[in-house]
């Protein structure tokens, strides 16, 4: 094709929110175009490489024993409830109902769907051990795209899954994917290391994120040159340092004016950091309520108002001033609903997960009330003593 012809938009000069060098440069050469904050076209020179990035992943896949399938970007919320994780997952999952009312999400991941495929259609443990894989758009609603392609509303993943007969088959599954990985890096020339790393909302017993070294990278990583242990900052075993012996001192009360960190005190004072220790006083002005506390009020015909988080108001027979509490009388038993308002970090969501468990009482009060019991003794440290 004569360069004439072709649709290559450079630019002179990138967008003000490009303030990276990966996304400046896929920018004004003419790689991506911006649609929205978070979503991006890929240009002719762009889905040129993006091909053959994808091109290196399939054949190292396909080398390792995988079979490649594309599943549907929109799954039903029901997989997600059969899971547990469409109660769990934050405002980052897009939800919408379509003109019936039923209820679906844009896939951030596809773990439910791939276990719903291969529950239908592997009929014996002779089949086993199976790697299926996939090369798929996900949609995350990030709260602050930023950094191109790197931190995106829509991007392209290859996800796999294997499927095994026993702890032992999993193992090796994992070792075949972690060797195939080092492969598909090396090949496409990146400065990386693969490093231990938290599972997250995927849930499991061990994770390793392979990272390619950037100045624009997010996460912090800590690795040995020498014996080869490398994890994330937030994964990584800490090793406490022996410290020689001292004398014991009395206490001295010093004053250490205006400093406010342990670097700036160790500094001040010229002593080792390991040396201090920070105390911090915290005190909950919110005066949110215990779970005994919210259980009372309900009996009593009173809430607690979220509104201003001081108050617990009555709830009115036209229903003024009533807390998201009052939804919730003909749905759950007192000590449950009470359960789940003892925790303010769901009241920016509560609007949405009323809907979703009003949802599911409809289908099921029994099923849906153990559900909400269970997401509460796993993830807020509930007992069943506290739904007695």
């Amino acid at each position: 094709m004569k360069a004439s012809k072709m649709l290559i938009a450079t630019m002179k000069e990138a967008p003000q929110e490009a303030k990276i060098a990966s996304h400046i440069l896929l920018l004004r050469g003419g790689f991506i175009k911006n649609l929205v904050s978070g979503v991006y076209n890929y240009l002719p020179m762009g889905l040129r490489v993006l091909n053959k990035i994808e091109k290196v992943i399939r054949e190292e896949m396909d080398n390792a024993g995988g079979q490649e399938i594309l599943s549907s970007a929109m799954q039903p919320k029901e997989l997600w409830v059969e899971s547990g994780r469409w109660f769990k997952y934050g405002p980052e999952l897009f939800r919408f109902k379509d003109r019936h009312e039923n209820e679906f999400c844009l896939g951030p991941t596809h773990e439910e769907v791939f276990t719903s495929v291969a529950r239908d259609l592997i009929r014996s443990s002779k089949q086993l051990p199976m790697n299926i894989y996939q090369i798929q758009t996900k949609y995350r609603d990030e709260a602050r795209p930023r950094f191109g392609l790197m931190r995106g509303r829509e991007f392209i993943m290859k996800d796999a899954y294997s499927f095994d007969k026993d702890e032992e088959g999993l193992e090796e599954s994992y070792k075949t994917m972690y060797e195939t990985y080092n492969k598909i890096f090396s090949r496409l020339g990146l400065k990386f290391r693969p490093v231990l790393a938290d599972t997250g909302a995927i849930g499991g017993n061990g994770s390793h994120q392979f990272m390619a070294f950037s100045k624009a990278g997010e996460s912090d990583i800590v690795y040995c040159e020498a014996c080869g242990y490398a994890a994330d900052v937030e994964r990584a075993n800490a090793v406490p340092e022996k410290m020689e012996d001292e004398e014991l001192l009395g206490i001295e009360e010093v004053e250490t004016p205006n400093k406010r960190t342990i670097d700036e005190v160790a500094e001040y004072l010229n002593v080792s950091p390991k040396k201090l220790i920070k105390s911090v006083v915290y005190k909950d002005t919110e005066k949110f309520p215990g779970f005994a506390e919210v259980v009372r009020l309900y009996k009593e015909g009173q809430t607690w108002d979220y509104s201003d988080k001081t108050t617990p108001v009555s709830i009115t027979e036209n229903g003024e001033k009533q807390s998201c509490l009052y939804e919730w009388e003909n749905m759950w038993d007192e000590n449950v609903a009470g359960a789940w308002q003892t925790d303010p970090d769901w009241v920016d969501n509560v609007e949405s997960r009323l809907a979703d468990w009003n949802t599911a009482m409809n289908k099921d009060l029994e099923a849906a009330t153990e559900q909400l019991k269970e997401s509460l003794k796993e993830y807020y440290g509930f007992t069943d003593a506290d739904f007695k």
